[in-house]
């Protein structure tokens, strides 16, 4: 991300959000991690809601320090909207971050170069 922010100022929160393709099923934040929230029972509707359910019970069990936010903010993924939202805090002007992403994608899926 391109700062465009005078070095005299900052933004106390940004979001930035993007789309992803359908034939993507998993998506990983290599430099940071997804958004620390303590999941119930009323949120299991699916398998991969079971498995994000899961996950989180075993962080929170585990005492998992990585879901704290980074300095490059916190970033949460919804598979069903296709959406990520990143959320940076204390943006500050004449500085840049960088969100790493991995896109995971269906088996049937051909990747090639144009």
């Amino acid at each position: 991300m391109q700062n465009r922010l005078p070095t005299n100022l900052r933004a106390k929160s940004l979001k930035v959000s993007f789309k992803f393709p359908m034939k993507v099923y998993k998506v990983n934040f290599l430099n940071l991690t997804q958004q620390n929230k303590v999941l119930s029972f009323k949120d299991i509707h699916d398998m991969e809601s079971l498995n994000k359910v899961a996950a989180s019970w075993i962080n929170t069990a585990t005492g998992n320090k990585t879901l704290q936010e980074s300095e490059n903010g916190f970033a949460d993924c919804d598979l069903k909207k296709r959406k990520v939202v990143w959320t940076v805090n204390n943006f500050i002007g004449g500085t840049s971050k960088t969100l790493e992403v991995c896109l995971s994608y269906d088996k049937d899926v051909v990747i090639d170069e144009f």
